[in-house]
């Protein structure tokens, strides 16, 4: 309630998503004062540091460095839906091909999560980092990076993912369709559809060529669309304006 009557008194208001600017629209906010800023990322390691992580990192968790590893990094809360992901492994039991799952973060869920681990017997395949100060530095340890979740905005670790050139595989919700064209720069897949997930981490466990196609098509929709010298411009524009005391709404 506080939220909407703050939005109300606001000139201007940035939504990092066009579903967000949709769901303010929805509220009754005028769409014309609501202007949708992406988030922005960038990698700057260079390719012999990335493969450097890969390996200190998969080391020090005791994983191999010809593993197959999937792995989500965020907070541990039901609405990131990182059950699904779990319940995507589980499905290993049924194929010949077995994948790592590495889950980065804590969060209320992390002891329901930890028993569901233990109940599918998945105890050597799935480990759990708990908090971590720098998640980007242990993304490289992962071959692809899977968000299950079931509400997002424009999520920073999808955008860093595929700026290090990780394929990913994510939840078509909020801004995550306005990041990924399904099968072109990664998979999207069905909010809380943990077959689907599990199908399209095999996919691309068999199509080495994919992975790399969406590795280099994820690189250039960030570096393109989503760089972080764009997002300054945009938000520059936007103070600038509001400091001339008018707005006259931004310039892509």
């Amino acid at each position: 309630m506080l939220d909407k009557i703050v939005l109300r008194l606001c000139t201007r208001i940035m939504a990092v998503s066009e579903g967000i600017r949709g769901d303010l629209m929805i509220s009754g906010l005028d769409g014309g004062r609501i202007d949708v800023v992406h988030n922005a990322a960038g990698s700057t390691l260079k390719e012999e540091d990335f493969h450097r992580l890969r390996l200190e990192k998969r080391s020090s968790l005791s994983i191999g460095a010809d593993e197959f590893v999937a792995g989500f990094a965020g907070r541990l809360s039901q609405e990131k839906g990182a059950r699904y992901l779990i319940e995507a492994a589980s499905e290993m039991k049924h194929h010949g091909k077995r994948y790592k799952l590495l889950i980065m973060g804590d969060g209320p869920e992390k002891e329901c999560l930890s028993s569901m681990v233990k109940k599918a017997g998945l105890d050597r395949d799935v480990l759990f980092t708990g908090f971590l100060e720098n998640s980007e530095e242990w993304l490289p340890a992962l071959d692809i990076f899977v968000l299950p979740s079931l509400t997002e905005g424009t999520p920073m670790a999808l955008l860093e993912a595929m700026a290090m050139g990780i394929p990913v595989i994510a939840s078509a919700v909020g801004g995550v369709p306005d990041v990924i064209e399904d099968g072109i720069n990664g998979f999207l897949v069905p909010p809380g559809e943990s077959r689907a997930i599990h199908e399209r981490i095999m996919l691309l466990i068999d199509k080495p060529d994919q992975m790399k196609r969406f590795s280099r098509a994820g690189k250039e929709t960030v570096n393109s669309r989503y760089n972080v010298r764009d997002w300054c411009r945009r938000i520059e524009q936007m103070y600038d304006s509001l400091a001339e005391g008018g707005y006259r709404g931004m310039h892509a």
